[in-house]
């Protein structure tokens, strides 16, 4: 009998054209679009589906490409993250960006979850440490944050876990000391319009009100 070989590398590409185009137009079809109600598309899986002949072949190298373009996927999270925490919000706009399906997206971060390779609370843990220990205060940190997709429950335990490892009052203290040069005893003679330039530094840099008042008033 006759012997199935593979097409060739045109003859392939012409295939998997043919089968994406019919299925855009069936769902086309289901869509309301334009093509007649009474278009035949039974025949298409047929053709692309049988096993038997060399549309066996092209229905196999279909599900390699999305195999290869899982693992491409994938492999790309895993260099962004060994380069920095990610948060699953963030890295799933990443993945969007660099056109990976929403189906595809969530198989990647499902797999980097479950390998502990992802995670909103370690995130979240760093992130706030880095812009604490940089000089930006809780409010600012907790703007951010919720900016990159970090829930509030989340969130809040990040901070309170670095409240224990930095007091409030005293890391806005040398915030403001490294700013505006060591407090001495001249700091009660300051006059209104000097305290309030310190009030704005510290509220731009995201210190509670409470913090800034202790700081600057409750310091003689």
């Amino acid at each position: 009998g006759a012997v199935n070989r593979p097409p060739t590398p045109p003859t392939r590409f012409f295939c998997y054209f043919f089968y994406c185009f019919f299925k855009l137009l069936k769902k086309k079809r289901g869509s309301g679009g334009f093509i007649p109600q009474g278009f035949a598309f039974d025949f298409v899986p047929e053709l692309c589906f049988t096993d038997h002949s060399t549309h066996g072949w092209i229905k196999r190298s279909v599900v390699n490409m999305k195999e290869q373009s899982y693992q491409s996927a994938y492999d790309q999270a895993v260099r962004w993250l060994a380069q920095r925490a990610y948060g699953e919000r963030e890295l799933a706009y990443r993945l969007e960006r660099s056109g990976v399906p929403a189906d595809m997206r969530g198989q990647v971060l499902d797999r980097c979850r479950e390998l502990g390779y992802l995670n909103d609370q370690t995130f979240a843990n760093s992130r706030a440490r880095v812009r604490l220990r940089r000089g930006y205060g809780p409010a600012l940190v907790r703007a951010e944050l919720h900016h990159l997709g970090i829930d509030d429950e989340t969130v809040e335990a990040a901070l309170e876990a670095t409240h224990e490892e930095m007091d409030p009052l005293l890391h806005a203290r040398q915030v403001l000391e490294k700013r505006f040069g060591p407090v001495g005893e001249e700091w009660g003679s300051l006059d209104v319009r000097e305290r309030r330039r310190r009030y704005d530094f510290l509220a731009r840099r995201g210190f509670d009100a409470d913090v800034i008042h202790e700081v600057l008033f409750g310091t003689s």
